[in-house]
């Protein structure tokens, strides 16, 4: 029974997810371990574009207001276990991932100006920056694996770094956090173990260019992660999570704190703004400064000779008169 519990074992160990930051900003401090929930990944997305300060408890990360990161590239492998590159690794538990939560705060924080690009097989949609990727030119012999589907999604990427240099100039301007979603499921038609490797090697030569052209163009302010699942994540649909939203509106006003009431009777959507520190900075920097400053006067005026020669004397006597 031993010998079984340890193959069981062995087994649960190889079939995990992994998530891997090829690209993180100095600015940005990831813990030397840990692990993270898939559904919790957009959640320490927005963390990490600086959108909310909600924690992950199971991979706290900090970050720096003075030094925001300026993109964001999520690469989805599926079935792979590992990924072998630069950067910190944590373990993923597949519960599923909602990629909709993260593209709905940055809506709501920059608006639609700005890039969001998702990439597959089929080739690359979103923002003015998909026209761009699509009408990139890349040579086709820099990917040799045998699989059709693999091959088009690779080369979708190595058109994301030829379209990343060559807009360099545009994306510096921007500012707003640009996002890049890539999919890569060809592994999955791999049979053969030769031929699985080699593809192995060329994701993860893709991969690599792909941070570069990343760290180059973004001036190190760019996170890439590379999300290898043994299974692929499923996301979750728009349905579910409108009846997610539909069943919490419907809850006992009672069990809500009186400050979610109070947010949600004044149309509130979001409790705190991203720029909320540098706002608290700027309105408290400059009332320390006019109490200060109103101080100083009222102590000068208090300690004021009152002769004939001050101001006070000249405008508190009134002028007796003559005949």
């Amino acid at each position: 029974m031993r010998w079984v519990a340890g193959l069981l074992a062995l087994v649960l160990a190889c079939s995990a997810s992994t998530i891997r930051f090829t690209a993180v900003p100095r600015s940005v401090q990831l813990p030397e371990q840990g692990s993270i929930l898939s559904s919790e990944i957009p959640t320490l997305n927005e963390q990490l574009l600086g959108l909310s300060t909600k924690p992950v408890s199971t991979l706290p990360v900090t970050t720096s207001l003075f030094a925001p990161t300026r993109a964001l590239a999520i690469v989805n492998v599926a079935d792979l276990d590992l990924i072998n590159a630069k950067g910190p690794s944590y373990s993923v538990e597949v519960d599923g991932y909602n990629y909709e939560s993260l593209e709905q705060a940055l809506a709501l924080t920059f608006g639609a100006d700005r890039e969001s690009v998702q990439i597959n097989k089929d080739g690359a949609t979103g923002s003015q920056m998909a026209q761009e990727i699509t009408s990139a030119k890349v040579d086709d012999a820099q990917v040799k694996t045998k699989s059709e589907p693999l091959r088009d999604e690779l080369l979708e990427v190595y058109k994301l770094v030829a379209a990343l240099k060559s807009q360099g100039a545009k994306l510096t301007k921007s500012n707003s956090p640009d996002i890049y979603q890539i999919t890569i499921t060809g592994l999955s038609n791999l049979v053969d173990s030769a031929d699985r490797n080699a593809a192995i090697v060329e994701v993860q030569n893709a991969v690599k260019a792909l941070t570069d052209a990343m760290v180059e163009v973004y001036g190190g302010q760019a996170v890439v992660e590379v999300i290898a699942n043994s299974t692929p994540i499923q996301e979750k649909s728009s349905a579910s999570a409108h009846n997610i939203v539909k069943r919490a509106v419907g809850d006992d006003p009672k069990e809500k704190d009186p400050f979610t009431l109070l947010r949600q009777q004044y149309n509130v959507s979001v409790a705190v703004s991203s720029d909320y520190a540098a706002i608290f900075a700027i309105f408290a920097g400059i009332s320390i400064f006019l109490a200060l400053f109103v101080l100083y006067i009222a102590v000068g005026i208090w300690n004021m000779d009152p002769g004939r020669d001050s101001i006070i004397y000249r405008m508190t006597t009134t002028r007796m008169k003559k005949d």
